[in-house]
C-alpha cells in the first residue's frame, strides 16, 4: 500500500515567527479567518501508517501550495486567495 500518498495540504493552523507583523489586518480578524478556512482535523481523519502523507506544515494563509502562481490562471484571485491572499 506504500504505493498510495495522501495529500493533506490544509489542515494546519500553524502560521510562521513574525507573520502578523507583515499584515494589515489585526490579528484577531486574521486568526478568525485561518479557523474558518483550514481543514481542521482532516489530518488526524486520514492517519495512517500504511500510506505515504504529504501534509503541509503550516497554514494555508502563509502558503496554499494549491495555487497557480499566476493569479490569471487562479479562479480564487478574484475573491483575494490567489497566490497570496
Amino acid at each position: 500500500m506504500k504505493n498510495i500518498v495522501l495529500h493533506i495540504p490544509h489542515s494546519s493552523l500553524k502560521l510562521p515567527f513574525g507573520f502578523y507583523k507583515n499584515c494589515i489586518a489585526d490579528k484577531e480578524i486574521i486568526d478568525t479567518f485561518n479557523q474558518n478556512i483550514t481543514d481542521l482535523y482532516t489530518d488526524e481523519l486520514f492517519e495512517n501508517k500504511k500510506y505515504n502523507i504529504v501534509k503541509a506544515k503550516y497554514s494555508r494563509i502563509y502558503c496554499d501550495v494549491e495555487k497557480f502562481a499566476d493569479d490569471n490562471k487562479e479562479i480564487m484571485a478574484q475573491f483575494g486567495m490567489g497566490f497570496v491572499y
